[in-house]
């Protein structure tokens, strides 16, 4: 059973992985040609006005968990009349919160944006409302559209979700040809056009599920004790969520708050570069996903305990893969990807990704927590550890800090956050730290040591030299896949590794 269920993982890896592919290359491409378009200073305006909207897509984050969650739950126990009950009331639940949010957003958002951010200059107000708006419709859309999300994934229809996924991509691909032909305000087409993609695309997960998922009926009536599990678990996820988003999109608007959209421009640049980065670790992280609670509800505890610890490590691995790239020749992709690269774009993405490299071995752990439902200290511990981070930030730029602090600041709450985690999943759970920490954590503080140490040694400073930029990758990168073969991974995994290795050399 645990084989046929590592195969479904690989093969929903796969597929995952396909989809990153044509998202990495377009989405690398589409940023390009928007900043070349709208220009600094209105790309620099979008990711402002996109981080207030941000604050409240904390909902939508904590709600995509739990809906995933308790559909997989059921699934694990072949429950199909509890899962129509849970899927139909997560739905209604989710309008409702959606008119909620709308509400709250249109308040306080506008507030905020015609209020207090003065840095927006005066002739771009009614063009930042505009995408304001517009982005507040999108989260909504977003919204209503979790529950089919959820479903397709809870099923492990990876194929499903990687196809929407590409559609999505080609839309917005199709749509940056459109606005360079564009002559009229940029900023606004380029709003409409992201609240299009996300309108088109949750109505291809409603009609996916509507067709393929018969059994699920929806009604005007809901359980209300199943909305009450929902909610009490959704709200403490939510609270997680909600620091997460809050500290991440926080930190952004200090930074338009205290240096103005120039410098936001450098981290929207930044941040798009990471989140594609960690798109390799969430592609592996949503396939095993689904089966950790699959596994906890089949009472399968020591296969799920075994998946979380290798979905730790090797998620770390992948990672570092594709990053090596990024901290070794960061200047020369910036140069030959953007041409007139932004102001602290370089640093920004460094310190961005360390914080991530340290954030992805929580992901399994995570997904452990929230098989259990056993959620309420796990989150509202790393919640208000999160939330910590703002008011430091903001006295240290208050008192003339640049802008790569926040970052630095980042950096050390990620430490923190994975020493809590494995606390608190030892109090809950009685998780094992010890073998954590010698099966996981060793074998990936010996690979970044090794890893490390070459370009200490061969003292590389920054270079725009092509030629010299492949020798450095070429060297690291293979001690880097070196350290992982022969010290990252127990001699088990490694003979599985070759054995698929010389099977798919001898279908091929």
């Amino acid at each position: 059973m645990i084989d046929a269920n590592n195969k479904r993982i690989a093969k929903n890896t796969l597929f995952l992985y396909i989809r990153m592919l044509l998202i990495i290359f377009v989405n690398l491409y589409t940023v390009r040609i928007v900043l070349q378009e709208l220009g600094t200073e209105d790309y620099g305006i979008y990711n402002l006005v996109g981080g207030v909207v941000a604050m409240f897509s904390f909902l939508s984050q904590s709600l995509s968990s739990a809906s995933q969650r308790f559909f997989a739950l059921e699934i694990g126990k072949n429950n199909s009349s509890m899962l129509a009950s849970i899927v139909n009331t997560t739905l209604w639940t989710y309008i409702f919160l959606a008119i909620i949010i709308f509400g709250i957003g249109q308040l306080l958002g506008s507030w905020f944006l015609n209020e207090k951010l003065t840095t927006i200059p005066l002739d771009r107000v009614s063009t930042a409302n505009f995408v304001f708006n517009c982005s507040m419709i999108s989260l909504v859309v977003s919204l209503l559209s979790v529950p089919f999300n959820a479903l397709i994934i809870a099923n492990e229809k990876m194929n499903v979700y990687s196809y929407i996924s590409i559609f999505e991509v080609v839309f917005k691909l199709i749509s940056v040809f459109l606005l360079q032909l564009y002559v009229g305000d940029k900023l606004r087409l380029y709003a409409i056009i992201l609240l299009l993609s996300t309108s088109i695309v949750g109505s291809l997960y409603f009609f996916y599920c509507q067709k393929n998922y018969p059994h699920i009926k929806y009604s005007r009536t809901w359980d209300k004790s199943v909305q009450k599990k929902i909610l009490s678990f959704t709200g403490w996820n939510m609270f997680d969520s909600m620091a997460n988003v809050m500290n991440t999109q926080g930190m952004n608007i200090f930074l338009g708050y205290f240096f103005g959209p120039l410098v936001n421009a450098g981290r929207g640049v930044a941040y798009q570069v990471s989140v594609t980065l960690n798109q390799f670790v969430l592609n592996f992280v949503t396939a095993t996903k689904p089966q950790i609670v699959k596994y906890y509800a089949q009472n399968e505890l020591a296969a799920m305990q075994s998946l979380v610890f290798r979905s730790s490590k090797f998620s770390f691995y992948l990672l570092a893969v594709v990053t090596i790239p990024f901290f070794l020749n960061a200047e020369l992709l910036f140069q030959l990807w953007l041409g007139d690269v932004p102001d602290y774009v370089v640093e920004f993405t460094k310190l961005i990704l360390v914080a991530i490299l340290i954030d992805v071995v929580s992901y399994p752990l995570m997904a452990h927590v929230q098989a259990t439902g056993k959620v309420k200290l796990f989150s509202a511990s790393i919640g208000v550890l999160k939330l910590c981070n703002l008011p430091i930030a903001y006295i240290l730029l208050s008192f003339g800090g640049q802008p790569s602090i926040v970052f630095l600041i980042n950096i050390g709450c990620s430490i923190l956050c994975l020493l809590f985690r494995l606390l608190i999943l030892r109090k809950l759970d009685g998780f094992p730290i010890v073998q954590f920490g010698r099966r996981v954590l060793l074998p990936i503080l010996l690979v970044s040591l090794i890893t490390a140490i070459i370009p200490n040694i061969m003292r590389w400073e920054s270079t725009l030299d092509f030629g010299d930029s492949i020798i450095r990758l070429l060297i690291v990168g293979g001690a880097l896949l070196a350290a992982i073969f022969f010290i990252g991974i127990t001699i088990g995994e490694r003979v599985a590794l070759m054995s698929l290795f010389k099977s798919k050399i001898a279908k091929g």
